[in-house]
């Protein structure tokens, strides 16, 4: 491994549960690849997060796992997130929402909303953002878990942000 944070105890031990999980196609192994993929996020190890990425992805689909395909699209979003790649983001993120509705899966809608909403102010799309936003607020009050609750108050802070609207953001 390279790089200043390529080292963490988080990626040790997927590394670690990688290597001890059988080879062939699992649903496990698809969202341990997957959660390695997005935990190298903070490295300089582009290529290989990718690479991790699309294996997991490819491999929950060749499963048909619904709930192993959506840990991937999941962990696609972190591990593909280099300017150049907003374009196949926002494609990742619009399968993660067609997927988690069809699977009844309200806290992956939730993050699929929000990682199209990374993608829309990364493209300055504040409609986008908007309309991401609103959904987001619907599924939090669905879901009534504290870390969503949270999420929606920082959303709504940094979108006063963009506005230009300290005061009201503090």
């Amino acid at each position: 491994m390279t790089g200043r944070f390529s080292d963490t105890a988080g990626i040790r031990l997927l590394e670690q549960a990688l290597a001890t999980l059988p080879d062939g196609d699992s649903s496990l192994r698809a969202q341990v690849l997957a959660r390695l993929a997005a935990e190298l996020f903070i490295s300089d190890q582009v290529e290989r997060r990718t690479v991790l990425s699309d294996q997991a992805v490819e491999m929950a689909r060749r499963l048909d796992d619904q709930e192993a395909l959506l840990v991937a699209l999941h962990g696609r979003h972190s591990a593909t997130f280099v300017p150049d790649q907003v374009d196949g983001r926002l494609a990742n993120a619009e399968e993660m929402l067609r997927v988690a509705t069809e699977y009844g899966d309200d806290e992956m809608a939730f993050m699929a909303h929000y990682a199209r909403l990374h993608c829309c102010l990364e493209l300055g799309e504040i409609k986008g953002v908007d309309a991401e936003l609103a959904a987001m607020i619907n599924l939090a009050d669905r879901i009534r878990q504290p870390f969503y609750l949270w999420v929606i108050a920082v959303l709504r802070a940094t979108r006063t942000i963009v506005d230009g609207r300290l005061r009201e953001a503090e």
